[in-house]
């Protein structure tokens, strides 16, 4: 049971967010890391961490101040997921619905007693439409699947990340290595940097990359560049750099967003990309081309990067 204390203080953090100086994007990424933490804190003794990373990705930026305090918010949302995710994998998670007594898997295996098991990885949100769960439910899902968004698990131990990136850092920067077959061509290993570089940037700005990663020089190395140049405002060859540099605005490097001066967002929404690739790589593409490319890219990084968490 939470706190009231810790719940004072989450609502008092949503009263911030509510009064936040929108101009001020580093003051801004510094307040959501307090409330991320916060929440974390009310329920990481709830076996929710599943929960929790699906509410970062499919509610938070829906969050209205007017509507409700932010500890309301986020419960009535977390009970809400939970119905959806019994039905659909959610971001990449390795979904399981529990019963009183037995956990019964995706896959439709049952056993006692079993701890639980999650595989946390950049997943894509291939989510089925409607499927008997009403139309509110089928609305949400619709949103999901326009959004075609990475996630990453924002609560991982510091150790453990440090070695799965120096883990990626190696993949990537022998990636024809690790392609075979059809996957071995230039277009495959540009999306899959493209896909890279944008999961490092979101890592970075989290704060789940710090300033002091013992590998920069390697990591830097294995992105591409004058995609991480194209969306950033500035030109970012540190981690610092990346963490703290604003994202251009979303007109600007989004053909599909005319006259939108909002500063994009990490993960990047399909229209940076294609307008990337027309005006950067002389690639016209569709939306299912990009969404193919993003499913194999999170089957490689599944395959090869993985985050695990046991509990």
């Amino acid at each position: 049971m939470a706190i009231q204390e810790d719940i004072d203080r989450l609502n008092e953090l949503g009263r911030k967010w509510h009064e936040r100086n929108r101009k001020d994007t580093y003051g801004c990424k510094e307040l959501e890391k307090k409330i991320f933490e916060s929440v974390y804190d009310i329920y990481k003794n709830a076996k929710k961490l599943d929960d929790l990373s699906t509410f970062f990705l499919r509610y938070w930026e829906k969050y209205d101040t007017s509507e409700m305090v932010l500890y309301e918010y986020v419960n009535s949302r977390l009970n809400y997921s939970k119905l959806l995710d019994d039905y659909h994998d959610a971001g990449g998670h390795t979904i399981t619905v529990e019963s009183k007594d037995d956990e019964i898997t995706e896959e439709g295996s049952t056993s006692k007693n079993k701890k639980k098991k999650t595989t946390i990885y950049p997943g894509s949100l291939n989510e089925r439409v409607g499927n008997n769960t009403g139309d509110n439910e089928g609305s949400e899902l619709q949103d999901i699947q326009r959004d075609k968004s990475d996630h990453y698990e924002e609560f991982m131990e510091q150790e453990t990340i440090d070695e799965t990136v120096l883990h990626a850092i190696t993949i990537m920067l022998n990636l024809e290595d690790h392609l075979s077959g059809k996957s071995k061509n230039d277009k495959s290993i540009l999306y899959k940097k493209m896909f890279h570089t944008e999961a490092v940037s979101t890592l970075c700005h989290h704060g789940i990359i710090t300033d002091d990663y013992p590998h920069e020089r390697e990591l830097i190395e294995t992105l591409k560049l004058t995609f991480l140049d194209y969306y950033t405002l500035k030109k970012c060859r540190l981690i610092t750099e990346i963490r703290r540099s604003p994202l251009k605005q979303l007109f600007v490097i989004s053909e599909e967003d005319p006259g939108d001066t909002s500063e994009a967002k990490l993960p990047l929404k399909q229209g940076v990309i294609k307008t990337y690739l027309k005006k950067r790589e002389g690639m016209e593409v569709s939306d299912g081309a990009i969404s193919q490319q993003r499913k194999k890219y999170y089957e490689f990084t599944k395959e090869y990067i993985s985050y695990e968490r046991s509990y």
